[in-house]
């Protein structure tokens, strides 16, 4: 450069050069000032602060020159400003109210003169205004500034109205945060989002202000948390896992920071707004699913993420959401509420939209056994039981088909299945055997479901409290089962909890007939006729009172008697009107009581049925008698009957009057013939037994004894019998002892006693000095007979001695002729005196029969 010469200007500009003012206007204390788009004369470098980037500059109407940075000069001419708006255009400031480093202020609704475009961040979309009192302008967006005057604030609150924020803590990037409770300044309207339903506010320790929603702003200060918990607390999630779509999630067990109360949904006013860990946001909780302990292990052992497999029935929800029997899903918490709470796991099962709260007893980590019966998921089967309706409004139809959605549970597990029915809300468990591929067969007797049929049999209630009713309505829910299969119909009768099988034969279209007699259905009656068992244990007490249940349905008595039901039996039985009553029979004749033990002192007796009367039998009483009895007899029960007997009175004691003045159980000594019966049972001389009641065997003098060791009673005559101890046997002989008849021969009863006879002493013969004998040779003569003493002997009378009479035996070989002759003779005088006898027996026996 030569010496002397100018310095260039800064830009590049020449002295004199025009140039156009894109700043703002200004005015000066000399009183120039600068005017956007106005064009004046480079006349130099600008000096001071804007000396090596500015120009100073001469614009006409002023005294002097002033300093200009470059970047506010243009060759060409400054487009017109943003908005169409025009230099010194008077405009309002709708944003918030804002305080800058130097004093300078933005106040919401205050108007100021537009004096240039704005530069920097809002260069383009802004323009630069000068409020009053302030010393410079200010750059301000378009869309905060209005040539109307704003509206009143949201929520007709003011600037500088001092309100409590009520949301949850929020910080921003820039350091600035949200504090619930805390409380600030308003400034302006809120912009963005909460434009026209929220404020800005600016916060101690804040760079800025915050744009709020009027719901999250109040006069008052904010109740404490629910909980009694505070902002910041750290607290931990007891829920189950749950992702968001902003990538936020909920990890149970996880702490997290209390920032405020929960504002949303059912949690409001029951819950908290938490940060945690790793979320961009804040999440609702309730207070049911924080605390401030660490949360226990997850029931059965299992681990968040773990695997389980759906081992309930298939199941649809509102949502859309569906559990599947089989089906494979995620654990994400435990069960928090309701039934499953501490026994359950909450799961995720895939195509889900949220999780399910699941039973450990239905869920396992092994897949679940196929389905009993071989049934699959999804199969549609009939129902072939009977109709019924649940509390929840569910209900089963015989015959109406439903899909397989799972196995039973409770008692049907195992040999059951879940199906859902249309209509219904839910599955039902139901027994396999309720469930057919075929649609079942019409209903018995040609019935149909929901018909009304009558119940023509008797009364009779249940254990469950289930009862049915003659005469009463019910509607037939399904066919019959058990031992009613298919010959009858299950009814369900208004009052009870379940249907009952009815036969058809106790079911009618028709209303029954009025009951025998007139009576009715619940009716007390007293039985008059005689006491009787059956084999069930029930039975009829003569004066018993009982219940009407229904008319006779059986055997003779149909159309004219009752079913009764009487306390302690198991069933209703059925009688004879004619012993029926209402009023209470009179007492039994003869002032008897029933079960009174009562002597037969008649004549023996037997019937065409094989019942018998046995004089001296002790029987019951069971009742009064009928027919010709009536009035003046009893109906006795004896051992060995099949029926009861119609007695007079005057045959029937209570004492029985006994041959010899015995009485029963009186102590006797046995003092006749000792024997033994047929059936083995003996009585032996001087034996001790006791009298249990008259001969059997008709025999009027006689009683019967029981003897210790016989199986059975024998029948002893009064006059052998004894209340002494039995006397010595006359003659000095033995009982047991072996001797000879010695007297002539004689028929005895209807045997015949022989010369020479041998018998056994028995016993005390009946006559003066006489045994009881049995002998020997029982083709002559049988039985015990009184003998004589002077008619026995030890010795045999028809014994032949080997000795003569005369002389003694000889001591050689042989005799002499006439010693042999005379014993020859002898012989044959002995044989000849057989043969007599032999004769004469015959005779006898002859003459005998």
């Amino acid at each position: 450069m030569a010496s002397g010469a100018r310095p260039a200007l800064p830009g590049g500009h020449d002295l004199g050069e025009q140039l156009y003012f894109t700043g703002s206007n200004k005015s000066f204390e000399s009183g120039d000032k600068l005017v956007h788009g106005q064009q004046g004369e480079v006349v130099g470098p600008a000096t001071g602060e804007h000396h090596g980037n500015g120009l100073q500059m001469l614009f006409p109407g002023n005294k002097g020159s002033i300093n200009c940075y470059l970047y506010q000069f243009s060759v060409e001419k400054p487009p017109p400003l943003p908005g169409g708006h025009e230099l010194g255009d008077q405009l309002y400031f709708t944003g918030s109210n804002q305080t800058f480093e130097n004093g300078e202020t933005l106040v919401h609704g205050q108007q100021g003169e537009v004096v240039g475009p704005a530069t920097g961040v809002h260069q383009g979309n802004g323009l630069k205004v000068l409020f009053p009192g302030n010393k410079g302008s200010i750059n301000c967006r378009l869309l905060r500034l209005s040539v109307e005057k704003p509206p009143p604030l949201p929520g007709g609150h003011e600037l500088g109205e001092q309100l409590y924020f009520t949301g949850p803590n929020y910080s921003f990037e820039n350091g600035d945060k949200l504090v619930h409770g805390q409380q600030g300044e308003v400034v302006g309207p809120a912009t963005g989002e909460h434009h026209g339903n929220g404020l800005q506010m600016l916060f101690p320790g804040n760079k800025g202000s915050i744009n709020c929603r009027l719901l999250r702003l109040s006069v008052e200060k904010p109740p404490p948390l629910p909980g009694g918990h505070e902002a910041g607390d750290q607290l931990y999630y007891t829920g189950p896992n749950k992702s968001f779509e902003n990538g936020d999630k909920l990890t149970h067990g996880q702490q997290g920071e209390v920032v405020g109360p929960a504002t949303e949904g059912t949690h409001q006013g029951n819950g908290l707004k938490m940060l945690f860990p790793g979320n961009k946001g804040h999440v609702d909780c309730s207070l049911t699913k924080l605390v401030r302990e660490k949360p226990p292990p997850l029931p059965g052992g299992h681990d968040l993420g773990d695997q389980l497999y759906y081992t309930g029935s298939n199941q649809t929800f509102k949502s859309g959401d569906e559990l599947v029997h089989g089906q494979q899903g995620e654990v994400v918490g435990p069960v928090t509420v309701g039934t499953h709470q501490g026994n359950g796991l909450q799961m995720l099962f895939p195509g889900n939209k949220g999780h399910v709260n699941c039973s450990l007893l239905t869920l396992s980590r092994e897949q679940p056994p196929p389905l009993p019966g071989g049934h699959d998921l999804g199969e549609q089967l009939y129902f072939t039981g009977p109709n019924e309706s649940f509390e929840s409004g569910d209900k089963v139809v015989h015959g109406q088909q439903g899909e397989v959605v799972g196995p039973a549970t409770g008692e049907h597990y195992g040999n059951g299945l879940k199906l859902r029915f249309p209509g219904n809300k839910g599955s039902i468990n139901c027994y396999l055997y309720q469930f057919s591929v075929e649609k079942p067969p019409p209903l018995p007797g040609g019935h149909e479901l929901g018909e009304q049929l009558y119940f023509t049999g008797p009364n009779y209630s249940f254990e469950n409290g289930d009862k049915v009713v003659h005469g009463q309505q019910g509607e037939v829910v399904g066919p019959a089962t058990g031992v009613h299969q298919g010959n009858g119909l299950k009814l369900l009768f208004p009052g009870n909890k379940g249907p009952i099988n009815c036969r058809l034969l106790r079911l009618s279209v028709e209303k029954p007939p009025p009951l025998p007699g007139g009576h009715e259905a619940g009716d007390q009656l007293y039985y008059t006729g005689p006491n009787k068992s059956f084999k069930n244990g029930d039975k009829l007490t003569h004066g018993q009172q009982g219940e009407v249940v229904g008319p006779a349905t059986e055997g003779t008595h149909q159309g004219n008697g009752l079913t009764m039901l009487f306390p302690g039996n198991k069933g209703s039985i059925s009688c004879y009107l004619p012993r029926l009553s209402v009023e209470q029979p009179p007492p039994l004749p003869g002032g008897h009581d029933l079960g009174d033990q009562l002597y037969y002192t008649g004549s023996n007796k037997s019937f065409e049925n094989g019942d018998k009367l046995v004089h001296g039998q002790s029987g019951e009483v069971v009742g009064p008698a009928t027919d010709f009895h009536q009035g003046n007899g009893l109906k006795m029960r004896f051992p060995g009957n099949k029926s009861w007997v119609d007695c007079r009175l005057a045959l029937l004691s209570h004492e029985l009057s006994l041959p010899g003045g015995f009485r029963v159980g009186e102590e006797l000594y046995f003092i006749g013939g000792g024997f033994v019966d047929e059936q083995g049972d003996k009585a032996v001389f001087g034996c001790r037994g006791s009298v249990t009641g008259p001969a059997r065997n008709g025999d009027a003098d006689a009683v019967s004894m029981s003897f210790s060791g016989n199986r059975g009673d024998v029948h002893c005559r009064a006059e052998e019998l004894s209340r002494e101890p039995a006397p010595s046997l006359p003659g000095g002989f033995i009982l047991g002892e072996h001797l000879y008849f010695t007297g002539e021969d004689q028929i005895v009863g209807r045997g015949i006693l022989v010369r020479g006879s041998r018998g056994e002493v028995v016993g005390l013969g009946l006559e003066p000095d006489s045994l009881a004998m049995r002998f020997s040779n029982k083709v002559l003569f049988s039985g015990n007979q009184p003998v004589n003493i002077a008619s026995l002997s030890r010795d045999d009378p028809c014994a032949v001695s080997s000795v003569p009479e005369n002389g003694s035996a000889s001591t050689s070989g042989g005799g002499t002729e006439e010693e042999e002759e005379e014993e020859a003779e002898r012989l044959s005088r002995v044989e000849e005196q057989r043969n007599r006898r032999s004769r004469g027996i015959g005779r006898l026996r002859r003459l005998h029969l």
